[in-house]
């Protein structure tokens, strides 16, 4: 069995894995819903671009 400080480290890095996935499913979300709003507004352009550097 492993030491209590290998699982923590392990459900750590676990977390934030998953952390990252939720982070690019959101912004591939963005992304999608501006691909919908393209040339509706100057904001959803101006978000677009934000978000796509963010990413």
């Amino acid at each position: 069995m492993l030491a209590p400080e290998v699982d923590t480290v392990q459900a750590r890095e676990e977390r934030r894995r998953q952390a990252v996935l939720r982070y690019r499913r959101h912004v591939q979300e963005l992304l999608q819903r501006r691909e919908d709003l393209a040339g509706v507004s100057k904001l959803a352009d101006l978000m677009s671009d934000a978000t796509r550097w963010a990413a």
